[in-house]
């Protein structure tokens, strides 16, 4: 008689926790993008940490997984918020959700990096310079007549090439009309043009 009371409250005991851990499935699908942008965000992940599973939204932020009701969900991306959703018990089976994600920006300190240990010693290094013409170093020898000859000389170009060329400088010029002019960082002639200027005006 004794075991089969221990008996039926132990199936009274197991059966309520039997009937709450089968949980409702819910087809969670959707889409995640950022701002005011109509293009999806690649790469988010979607998933329940306390399950261990979850997936990734696609090239153009679409996603879906199987999820049961009451599924605390996490969205997470770099550079981005962390965005957290609770599966909902509905009459169908499935829910779509639109998940927009807020940029998390950390802006930094300024940091200025210089190879002298103050600016009034770089100015000093700096205008001291004597760069030097083409011409210049012929007469020292520190440079070939030919080599210079053919830095100074166009490529040849055929009909394509020179029509290419035209488009090209065109729709550069097109492009920078209204910019600043520049220094060519490896054009030996712009840093010595910029270099004597900076001289004359020290």
């Amino acid at each position: 008689m004794t075991a089969f009371l221990a008996l039926g409250l132990t199936m009274l005991m197991v059966l309520p926790s039997h009937g709450q851990s089968k949980k409702k499935v819910i087809q969670f699908s959707g889409i995640v993008v950022t701002g005011d942008s109509s293009y999806g965000v690649p790469g988010v992940h979607i998933y329940v940490p306390e399950e261990g599973r979850g997936t990734t939204t696609n090239d153009i932020g679409f996603f879906t997984m199987p999820a049961l009701v009451g599924d605390s969900i996490v969205i997470s991306a770099v550079s981005f918020k962390r965005r957290y959703y609770v599966v909902p018990d509905i009459a169908g089976d499935h829910i779509t959700a639109y998940i927009d994600l807020i940029q998390d920006t950390i802006n930094l300190p300024e940091l200025q990096v210089y190879p002298w240990p103050t600016e009034e010693l770089f100015k000093e290094a700096f205008l001291a310079m004597n760069p030097t013409t083409g011409e210049e170093m012929l007469k020292k020898g520190q440079l070939n007549e030919n080599l210079l000859l053919r830095m100074r000389q166009a490529v040849p170009m055929d009909y394509r090439m020179s029509y290419y060329n035209y488009m090209d400088q065109y729709s550069y010029n097109q492009a920078n009309q209204y910019m600043g002019v520049t220094t060519g960082y490896i054009d030996p002639f712009a840093w010595y043009r910029f270099i004597k200027d900076i001289k004359k005006k020290n």
